[in-house]
């Protein structure tokens, strides 16, 4: 029995994951992280059928077209997200399985062992069959229009500090079912690197807060005196001192370095 497609869109996981345990991820192959067999073939356009390459092609078109719209930079295609995509598309459709774990990994996983070395991930997935067939441009409209008008899915498209990004399509000759993977990512590189040198005989405490989606973060630093903490963040970062008023969410800048000293009015922060 055959379904329109837009009621075969499955709802995906919405995945982003914590700085800090994506750097752990980036960092160490955990069990279980192991790529099953990468077969290619699923991922050649059907006879007759869409062209999957210019499909993959116009939902980066409309993303970026979306982000625009959305006074958002574009994202720039990235060939290991895209041999991430690629390879996950395929095993989805050889498997006819679902979900963003079906193989065992999760995106983030599959993203390092495609040697992405990431800051942020996150994961669009979906998957169409309709009994009519698909043209290449309403193929990739339905996999963007279903991300689009789903709310964890539409976060992925505008998430203003990713990045780069990855597409591919897989196609099951078997159930007819074009499966559609986006990963989005944004590489360590990108990360914001910044210091703060406490220059007094006092122990200071302050606190650094994250700015964007997701879950808030919020970590308690503790500095010893004459001491420099050294700080990578992926997303916005703001400083609050917690000595005063006037200086809480100070904006953090790539390679900043704060020096906290003491005069008789207090503590002084110079950039």
């Amino acid at each position: 029995m055959f379904y329109d497609a837009l009621t075969h869109f499955l709802r995906a996981l919405f995945v982003v994951l914590a700085p800090a345990s994506f750097l752990l991820l980036a960092a160490v192959q955990l069990p279980g992280q192991e790529l099953k067999e990468f077969d290619s073939d699923y991922l050649q356009s059907p006879s007759g059928g869409p062209e999957l390459n210019k499909a993959e092609q116009e939902i980066v078109r409309l993303t970026n077209e979306f982000r625009r719209q959305h006074g958002l930079e574009e994202l720039k295609p990235e060939k290991r997200l895209d041999k991430a995509a690629g390879y996950f598309a395929a095993y989805m459709a050889r498997t006819d399985k679902y979900g963003h774990e079906a193989d065992g990994n999760r995106p983030a996983d599959r993203m390092s062992l495609y040697d992405y070395d990431h800051c942020i991930a996150a994961e669009n997935i979906a998957y169409q069959m309709k009994s009519t067939g698909f043209s290449t441009d309403e193929l990739a409209k339905g996999f963007f229009d279903g991300w689009k008008n789903s709310p964890p899915h539409r976060e992925n498209l505008l998430d203003p500090d990713v990045k780069e990004v990855g597409v591919a399509i897989g196609h099951a000759p078997g159930s007819d079912r074009y499966y559609a993977v986006q990963d989005f990512g944004r590489p360590k590189s990108a990360s914001t690197h910044f210091q703060i040198s406490n220059r007094t005989a006092d122990t200071l405490h302050y606190k650094l807060k994250t700015v964007g989606r997701g879950k808030p973060s919020e970590e308690s630093i503790e500095l010893p005196p004459k001491t420099t903490m050294f700080h990578t963040r992926c997303r916005p970062t703001t400083i609050d001192w917690g000595w005063t008023e006037k200086d809480d969410g100070v904006k953090v800048g790539d390679k900043q370095e704060f020096v906290v000293t003491k005069t008789a009015d207090g503590y002084k922060v110079t950039r």
